[in-house]
């Protein structure tokens, strides 16, 4: 299972885009999700990214979870939900991810670099996500149809 997510952030508006890798009997399954939310912050819509990506994932068939994401804050708060600096809705999110992840018997994090146009596989499917994001963050109506 590999999970790359991003989140464009701008005025308590965010755009997540999350590209789920799913291995089946046919080879991969991939799923592309663009979302609008509202959040406080940037970190918090990089882990509601995340979140949203690990919630498409079914029971762990092959061992392994490789999140990708450009946040090093969110790879250091999913690794360690419980320490004081990430309380709140931040911590609550990460502990949510972990619990889910902790299913896997190999978890793995990468810290890509955001925005380099690099031409690795890791770096160009972080940059579907930043697409992703940033369409939906443009896309985001601010009126009552979208819940806090």
């Amino acid at each position: 299972m590999q999970i790359w997510a991003d989140a464009s952030y701008k005025g308590g508006k965010a755009g997540l885009g999350v590209l789920v890798r799913k291995l089946t009997k046919n080879g991969y399954e991939e799923i592309r999700i663009s979302k609008s939310v509202r959040s406080k912050d940037n970190n918090l819509a990089e882990l509601k990214a995340i979140w949203l990506g690990v919630k498409y994932m079914g029971e762990p068939e092959n061992g392994y979870v490789n999140i990708v994401t450009d946040s090093e804050y969110a790879i250091r708060s999913i690794k360690h939900p419980n320490r004081e600096e990430y309380k709140g809705e931040r911590g609550e999110i990460a502990k949510r991810i972990r619990a889910k992840i902790d299913k896997y018997k190999w978890r793995l994090y990468h810290k890509t670099a955001a925005h380099d146009s690099r031409e690795d596989v890791y770096s160009m499917r972080q940059d579907v996500c930043d697409m992703l994001a940033k369409n939906a963050l443009d896309n985001f109506l601010d009126d009552s149809r979208f819940s806090r």
